[in-house]
């Protein structure tokens, strides 16, 4: 196997830094895919809201890429609250995410760390290739005793 790529769906909690760790509840969908290597690429799509007011919502869809241990971010949304659209930037870790969002008519930066449900995706497993007796010896063969 190549590669394996995985969806599944997710909930988390987030705290606004700027704002008071004011919370906030989510949930998503996200994409992986992850080489035998442990490269990972894919992206998400999250909702998020303020359970203290029902109009504070937000849609996020980020794409990122690097390990299944850590991973960069970048994506944009839009905020129902403030009828504006913005963009995302940070760093997804499993179960953990740093985000800022930059919105696009005005305000200050916001930083919100998350916790989610989306653990530590998974790497395929490898499979090693059996070769015939006097083959050449590659990578990741198992020659077969002559």
């Amino acid at each position: 196997m190549t590669e394996l790529t995985t969806d599944s769906a997710f909930v988390g909690l987030s705290f606004d830094l700027g704002g008071g760790f004011t919370p906030r509840f989510g949930i998503g969908w996200r994409q992986t895919t992850v080489q035998p290597n442990g490269d990972m690429t894919g992206g998400e799509l999250r909702l998020t809201f303020d359970p203290q007011n029902p109009r504070d919502v937000q849609l996020r869809a980020i794409g990122f890429q690097g390990t299944v241990n850590h991973a960069g971010a970048v994506g944009g949304g839009w905020d129902f609250g403030t009828g504006k659209p913005f963009v995302s930037g940070g760093v997804i870790f499993p179960y953990l995410s740093g985000i800022v969002d930059f919105g696009l008519g005005g305000g200050q930066p916001s930083l919100s760390i998350g916790l989610d449900s989306a653990g530590k995706a998974e790497a395929p497993a490898t499979v090693p290739l059996f070769a015939p007796c006097g083959a050449p010896d590659f990578p990741g063969t198992v020659v077969t005793a002559c």
